[in-house]
């Protein structure tokens, strides 16, 4: 491809709850800076970051590289954040989120999903005069592979983030996702994403297996075992990803390259950046005047396709779901009915029967989370001592 122009582009989940460790991000400020001096070398176009839950976090990142990528956006949702940013060389037209419909349970409150709402943003970027519309996500975190109890969650937001997509690629060139998907290329929301906005795996799609270090051939992203911030015994998944879609009619777009980096902090060796690794893909785009052919048609038929067939496994996996939003219901108007028998039969104030009822219900949630955690704990200890004796037992 002669004449082209280069697209750098880099994703990451930095991992920055604000809370004191253990129950925030352990070395978060010391990390954020390091991310922020990185990203001010210059050696990227576009970012996507997860995790940055604190806005103060933001506004240093973007002071440090302003310089370097002078427009940036913050997409705000949910009580805690959405956690997701997008700082560019090339300027943001507009933006716009969609914030998932499913976000996980109210009483995991052991789990930060709910109260920071995950979303996909969408950020128009005009770079060296080519319309390119940058999705920015971070779905609902897995937990437990074999017992997921948040499937049907992670499947709708795959579906909706798909949709989502189609729906706005009309009036671009070149659609680029990025971020931290919690998916696995063989899970059933991965396929989805990618059939329903005909969209190609930079990763699968690169021309070498460069990598800066060597150690990088399977694209593991996370729970890697050269992270600082990851148990000995972990495998390692490739969960953070790049995906990109351009209009044929007008333009060639080859992968340079792409690869995880970003782990050990160069002048701090025994810390990392983040507990994930980034995916970085530099992207060859050239303008081209042809027509669009005939094969092309026939590939975007059968992503269709594709998509189509993925649909009737979704069905399932949703219904599940939705019996378990159904007995968490009854249990509420159960406990409702209680509060308000009680307040008719003991209580003349009807706020101080609220507020019992209230601090019930709370009590409730707490319990509840606390028993998913205990029994989610058990199941991985159960999981870490089978892998150390060299078998693997169906729990």
């Amino acid at each position: 491809m002669t004449d082209f122009l280069q697209l750098r582009v880099l994703t990451l989940n930095c991992w920055g709850i604000p809370l004191p460790f253990p129950f925030g991000s352990a070395d978060r400020k010391v990390r954020i800076k390091e991310i922020a001096k990185e990203l001010a070398t210059g050696k990227y176009d576009i970012v996507s970051l997860q995790e940055i839950w604190s806005e103060n976090d933001f506004n240093m990142i973007h002071d440090a590289v302003r310089l370097v990528m002078p427009y940036s956006f913050y997409f705000h949702n949910g009580y805690a954040g959405s956690g997701v940013c997008v700082f560019s060389k090339g300027i943001i037209l507009e933006t716009l989120m969609h914030r998932y419909s499913l976000n996980g349970y109210v009483h995991h409150i052991h789990r930060g999903d709910w109260f920071g709402g995950k979303m996909v943003g969408l950020c128009r970027i005009q770079f060296s005069g080519i319309n390119i519309n940058v999705y920015a996500t971070h779905i609902h975190a897995e937990y437990n592979h074999d017992e997921d109890v948040y499937l049907a969650h992670r499947v709708v937001q795959a579906f909706e983030l798909g949709q989502f997509m189609r729906n706005t690629m009309q009036n671009c060139e070149m659609a680029i996702l990025m971020g931290d998907l919690n998916l696995r290329p063989t899970d059933l929301g991965y396929d989805l994403i990618r059939h329903s906005a005909s969209l190609k795996d930079a990763w699968l799609e690169r021309s070498d297996d460069y990598s800066p270090d060597g150690s990088c051939k399977q694209g593991l992203t996370c729970d890697r075992k050269d992270n600082c911030y990851t148990k000995a015994s972990s495998s390692g998944k490739r969960i953070d990803y790049i995906f990109y879609w351009y209009e044929k009619r007008t333009l060639k777009v080859a992968v340079d390259k792409c690869f995880p980096t970003l782990c050990r902090i160069p002048n701090k060796p025994n810390l990392c950046y983040s507990d994930h690794s980034a995916v970085y893909a530099s992207l060859n785009i050239a303008r081209n005047g042809e027509r669009i052919e005939e094969s092309n048609n026939r590939e975007i038929y059968e992503h269709l396709n594709n998509f189509a067939n993925q649909l009737r496994y979704i069905l399932p996996v949703v219904e599940s779901g939705l019996q378990k939003v159904i007995l968490l219901a009854c249990i509420v108007h159960m406990d409702s009915g209680r509060g308000i028998a009680l307040a008719g039969h003991h209580f003349t104030d009807n706020y101080i029967s609220i507020f019992i009822n209230f601090i019930d219900w709370i009590l409730f949630l707490v319990w509840t989370g606390l028993s998913q955690f205990r029994r989610e704990s058990v199941e991985n200890d159960h999981i870490e001592h089978a892998c150390s004796i060299g078998t693997i037992f169906l729990l």
